[in-house]
């Protein structure tokens, strides 16, 4: 039901996002400074389905480690999940996922080295949640920029996910810096 949910309002978010994106100007990620020192990331990927091929490709960021799953993960998606340089690529392996569409979850470290962006090759209605902690953004497919500065205290990424802020009770979906979060207070002083 949740994934029936999720791609029947994703047309509405995405057209808010794009309007949302035209009247407001996008935000310039704040420029990371070089390190050596590796960042775990955490992917969600939603509405995956058995045929699905996920492609991302970051600039200014590359992969120093293995990926690992989300607690509860099905193992057997693992070895679809393939890292090189900065370059990340997903094809579920044959009965890995049930019929119909999945959440797939899992983390990797990675060195940023300047702005990070990057671009996503996924078919629609499939939905990419990158989150390094201190750097995030939502995408349905195309150029993506991470926001590197800080998230608002109050705000955490996930409204995507059905339209529901479920890791973060009372709080409603949002659109700030150009990207969907889950607020228990309005951002922008709304």
């Amino acid at each position: 039901m949740r994934g029936k949910i999720a791609i029947a309002f994703l047309p509405l978010l995405f057209a808010v996002h794009i309007t949302g994106a035209g009247s407001m100007p996008l935000a310039d990620p704040v420029e990371v400074k070089s390190s050596h020192e590796p960042a775990w990331v955490t992917f969600e990927l939603l509405n995956v389905s058995p045929e699905s091929h996920v492609n991302i490709q970051f600039q200014n960021a590359r992969f120093v480690g293995e990926t690992r799953l989300a607690k509860g993960s099905n193992a057997s998606i693992l070895p679809g999940l393939h890292v090189q340089g900065g370059r990340l690529t997903f094809t579920p392996p044959p009965n890995s996922l049930g019929s119909g569409y999945s959440r797939v979850a899992f983390a990797a470290p990675m060195i940023f080295t300047g702005k990070v962006s990057g671009t996503l090759e996924a078919p629609a209605p499939l939905v990419a949640i990158i989150n390094a902690g201190w750097g995030a953004t939502t995408t349905q497919g195309g150029v993506f920029h991470m926001v590197t500065g800080s998230l608002p205290p109050s705000c955490t990424l996930g409204c995507l996910d059905g339209l529901l802020c479920r890791n973060q009770p009372g709080a409603q979906c949002y659109l700030y810096d150009s990207t969907f979060m889950c607020c228990t207070v309005c951002p922008t002083g709304c």
